[in-house]
């Protein structure tokens, strides 16, 4: 007897009494997600149109077998349990949950880091891992294979991304390979494709994992959480849409924030802070305009240190930041914060702006935030904001607007920065870029160049001697002219949570990545001070180079060749003069680096900045200042800070060297005309904020703005007579030579 099967090509396959085999093709389903079961097959032996014995067998699995005598109409059944089967126990095992090796911040047992990769059994059943393998690409059968272990329902698994294939402890296993940024973690059984996830890029995440239990759309998360359910720290500004993104509008703008959910909701803030269950549901579009201006107090949080000034403002500049959080309809958060910034363009002062937003307890709290003293300690005396190194680094979301519509959004760190500045009310602040936050640096514009940027230094306008701000912008501006290192600089306005900070200076922190990035240094030395000291040890070499001087006569050419073989002589000269020249108050005893590449050849070579206390003191001598002579109870002299200067002094061709640079940087580039230039553009850049920096920290008033204004500008243009007169009284061995050309220099 024979019956007959009717496929979709619509020929009919007679099936006769005996036994037959029959193997059902793999099973893949999803555009971005690839699910494949093994090939199952089955036996079937047939007798009088009757099953009398079916057997189902996958790659992998124990057969199973039915004995029962079963009608002919079953079949069918049969064959839809023997396909279905092994694509529901296929799926069962997920992956969950993974990171990059870049981006992780989890640690193994040796305490390195890497990728990971977590999967989850998300079926009813237990599995054996035995057969399922790992693999970065599509390669067949997997780079790495599970050793021998039964995974629970709802169990989760582990596995490092490191390389060194470890399979011992199922507590620590480590697959054969790593995993970049650029690659995506896939699953198999055997040589068969169960789960893949497509590679995916984002600002700031440390892992991808699954939002719901169909594992199959994968989102970013702030922090991985290997071993846990993903339930929280989406990373908001990754997933949440605005329509109308951060930027400079000239009328009132509707917002609607929006992300593809049915069972999620947005809820925003307009104060800086994240969103809470008690927030407001976004429904529609937000109205952004003067009513939605920043609400934060933290103007009224007194952040200067004990004994120093706080000023408590009659109102304070604002503008809008608004941020939206997802919320399950219980009010548990589940992502981080999505923030923007909106700036109307009638409160610009045509100042580039820095939009800093964080959380209020890294901030302003007492007992952690880092712009307030907390517990003052003597050991510390501006408490908190005296804190130094990462664990007193906040993350904050940043938006710089750099003028007209170019907005940079990132997340970085904050500390703060300097000496004194940490006391004051407006204080010094220090940015940091990083790969964990999602950016290892940023392109910034500087005296009209373009650079790429790992770390920014903010001083504050109000902390310069004469409460312009433009003493370190404008000097700095000038020592670019000569053979010196220096950071560029770049006037901005600050706001904290929408909360204006004042005006700041902004430049690159000056460190070993700025000299690597700016000056092309392949192993840089960097050192502070005179006596060689660096980030972490003592220079030897800086010091044998200080004491050969000390003990020996510089004027002797044999001495003179052997320094000037371990540094930049015209560099040194150039440096010195500058300094001297705007009459540097905090120097040399203070604010001095040098540095050298560590290759063959290389030579000291010194970097200026911070010229705050300079260009105004028309009655001290920068010469003898830096000889050590001077009379001055301010000044920051003597020790090692003269050692150089005084025993190359003493070489008559050191010192006719020095005078014929110094006059032509006098006659040719200090002039009268270029200088007064020069302090009317850059005071033009601050003019239209000097105002609200009044208003907010009320440490000043246009009266002495105007009259600080006409003391620099007063000196830069007696200046020239006058240094050239203190570099001839100095010396009556030497006169100052006729100028030569500039080859003279070599």
């Amino acid at each position: 007897m024979q019956s007959k099967i009717t496929r979709k090509n619509g020929r009919q396959h007679n099936l006769r009494a005996g036994t037959f085999s029959i193997r059902f093709p793999a099973v893949r389903a999803s555009h971005r997600h690839i699910h494949k079961t093994p090939h199952p097959s089955c036996n079937i032996s047939l007798r009088n149109n009757v099953i009398t014995r079916m057997e189902r067998s996958i790659p992998g699995h124990e057969k199973t077998q039915w004995r029962k005598t079963t009608p002919w109409p079953f079949i069918l059944l049969g064959l839809y349990m023997l396909g279905t089967a092994p694509l529901a126990r296929a799926q069962a095992l997920r992956i969950s949950e993974f990171s990059t090796g870049a981006a992780s911040h989890w640690e193994d047992e040796d305490g390195k880091t890497s990728g990971w990769i977590e999967l989850i059994n998300a079926g009813p059943r237990k599995l054996n891992l035995k057969r399922y393998g790992l693999s970065d690409t599509t390669h067949v059968g997997g780079k790495w294979h599970f050793p021998r272990h039964i995974l629970l329902p709802g169990e989760r698994i582990l596995v490092h991304l490191s390389g060194k294939d470890r399979k011992g402890n199922v507590q620590r296993l480590h697959a054969n390979f790593g995993l970049n940024a650029s690659e995506s973690p896939q699953l198999y059984y055997r040589d068969e494709l169960l789960h893949a996830i497509s590679p995916q890029r984002c600002q700031g995440c440390e892992s991808y994992a699954a939002l719901d239990s169909t594992y199959h759309d994968f989102l970013p998360f702030a922090k991985g959480s290997p071993g846990q359910p993903n339930t929280e720290g989406l990373l908001a500004h990754s997933v949440i849409a605005f329509d109308n993104p951060s930027g400079m509008y000239d009328r009132a703008i509707p917002v609607l924030p929006s992300f593809e959910s049915d069972t999620l909701q947005l809820r925003y803030s307009l104060d800086g802070t994240d969103p809470t269950a008690d927030s407001p549901l976004v429904h529609g579009p937000i109205q952004i305009d003067s009513t939605a201006y920043s609400t934060s107090a933290s103007d009224t949080v007194r952040t200067s240190a004990k004994g120093h000034p706080f000023y408590l403002p009659n109102s304070t500049k604002r503008i809008s930041v608004l941020g939206v959080a997802l919320f399950d309809p219980a009010g548990n958060p589940k992502s981080e914060t999505a923030f923007q910034t909106y700036i109307s363009k009638n409160q610009s002062n045509k100042l580039p702006i820095f939009s800093l937003i964080g959380d209020w307890e890294d901030l302003f709290s007492s007992e952690s935030g880092i712009l307030n003293p907390g517990d003052l300690r003597d050991s510390l005396p501006a408490g908190n904001c005296d804190q130094r190194g990462r664990d007193w680094e906040r993350r904050v979301y940043t938006h710089f607007f750099a003028g007209g519509d170019e907005v940079q959004s990132l997340p970085m760190g904050l500390r703060t920065h300097g000496g004194s500045s940490r006391k004051s009310q407006q204080k010094g602040l220090r940015l940091y870029m990083r790969k964990s936050y999602g950016q290892p640096r940023m392109q910034i514009k500087m005296f009209n160049r373009a650079q790429q940027v790992e770390r920014l230094a903010l001083k504050p306008a109000s902390r310069s001697y004469s409460s312009l701000g433009i003493e370190d912008h404008l000097s700095c501006f000038m020592a670019h002219l000569l053979n010196l290192e220096t950071p560029h600089h770049l006037f901005s306005e600050v706001y904290i949570n929408g909360v204006y900070q004042g005006v700041y200076t902004l430049h690159p922190r000056i460190d070993e990545n700025w000299l690597k990035t700016e000056y092309n240094a392949q192993d840089p030395v960097l050192l502070e001070g005179w006596d060689g000291r660096g980030a972490d040890v003592v220079d030897s070499s800086f010091v044998n180079l200080i004491d050969f001087a000390t003990e020996n006569d510089l004027s002797d050419p044999t001495s003179y060749r052997h320094m000037a073989n371990q540094m930049d002589i015209d560099n040194f000269i150039d440096y010195q003069i500058f300094e001297q020249f705007i009459m540097n108050r905090d120097w040399p005893q203070g604010n001095v680096k040098c540095w050298r590449d560590n290759v063959p050849d290389s030579k000291w070579r010194w970097i200026f900045f911070d010229g705050d206390a300079g260009i105004r003191f028309s009655n001290l001598n920068g010469l003898k200042n830096a000889l050590g002579e001077s009379q001055c109870p301010f000044c920051r002299t003597g020790g090692n800070a003269s050692i150089l200067l005084k025993k190359f002094w003493e070489n008559d061709q050191f010192q006719n060297k020095f005078k014929k640079r110094a006059r032509h940087i006098t006659s040719n580039i200090f002039t009268t005309e270029n200088t007064a230039k020069w302090v009317k553009v850059t005071w033009s850049q601050l003019q239209s904020s000097f105002q609200d920096q009044i208003d907010r920290f009320g440490h000043t008033s246009l009266d002495e703005g105007q009259k600080n204004l006409n003391i620099i500008s007063h000196f830069l243009k007696s200046q020239q007579e006058r240094y050239m007169g203190f570099l001839n009284e100095t010396s009556d061995r030497v006169p100052i030579a006729p100028e030569q050309n500039q080859s003279d220099r070599q």
